[in-house]
């Protein structure tokens, strides 16, 4: 019995380091019920606009989004928010958004100019988004297909070179 779940942990370890195809390696997902489906709305304007205006996770149907939660106080968040930011400068073709968990939506501003984050963030008041993504810490990213399909989420801290083999993977 011991053999055979060996051999079962052997067969399923590189799963998670496939090689994509573009000869980067993927990433396993973290376990999400969300994962295969289709990705909750956010509907929040955005943080420090003063518009009115709605951001929509269904208005960018069509186009790969990462939504990624995080917080001031979050000492991890600190160093995926960066790594986020020059993805956003690197890759045209896909859409970052931050979703802001502080308590008050003014350390998220201050957060947001001070690393200097030029993809859209939303504040989540009373963690309303967050408990629709089935967020259990931080930081916590999500990367949602083209048809709006929850294809990886991310198990706590994720850099640049981890998210560019998961977006290589997704279409």
């Amino acid at each position: 019995m011991r053999s055979a779940v060996f051999a079962c942990l052997i067969w399923l370890a590189p799963a998670g380091c496939a090689p994509a195809t573009k000869g980067a390696p993927t990433y396993a997902s973290a376990p999400s019920s969300l994962l295969g489906l289709g990705a909750p709305e956010l509907r929040r304007p955005r943080l420090g606009s003063g518009s009115t205006e709605l951001l929509s996770l269904a208005a960018l149907r069509g186009r790969v989004v990462v939504v990624d939660f995080f917080a001031e106080f979050c000492k991890p968040c600190l160093r995926t928010l960066p790594d986020l930011e020059q993805l956003r400068q690197s890759r045209s073709d896909i859409t970052i958004i931050g979703v802001a968990e502080d308590t008050e939506p003014d350390a998220s501003l201050r957060l947001v100019q001070q690393l200097s984050l030029g993809f859209p963030v939303v504040y989540d008041r009373d963690h309303v988004l967050s408990g629709r993504y089935r967020v259990d810490g931080l930081p916590a990213t999500f990367v949602v297909d083209r048809q709006g399909i929850v294809r990886w989420v991310s198990a706590g801290v994720c850099d640049r070179a981890q998210l560019e083999a998961v977006l290589g993977a997704v279409r």
